[in-house]
């Protein structure tokens, strides 16, 4: 999980901004070198709680988080070769913004 500063995402997440939640995957989420990704238990795991924060929200939440476009996802590099990934932590951290706009609006 993301930490700053010995604070964690979880308890903390308006204080975490997203850049330092993207540098963090970027140490997890990595291209091979015919540019797929690479499997490990941290981009699993990532991977798991994209999964299951997706089955939690309403449709109208995730028609919402739909059209923001790829800001869960995280660009990695490996050479020539780029990829947009989603991840499990951008999409907490704005899925609690997200939650609190659907609670507000809808």
């Amino acid at each position: 999980m993301v930490k700053n500063n010995g604070k964690d995402m979880l308890s903390h997440y308006g204080i975490i901004p997203i850049e330092v939640v993207r540098t963090a995957a970027k140490g997890y989420l990595t291209l091979d070198e015919d540019g797929e990704p690479e499997v490990s238990m941290k981009a699993q795991l990532s991977s798991q709680m994209l999964t299951c924060i997706q089955a939690s929200i309403t449709d109208e939440c995730a028609l919402k988080e739909a059209t923001r476009g790829d800001s869960y996802k995280v660009e990695i590099e490996n050479g020539d070769s780029k990829e947009l990934i989603p991840d499990g932590p951008p999409y907490l951290k704005n899925h609690y913004r997200l939650k609190i706009y659907c609670i507000l609006h809808l």
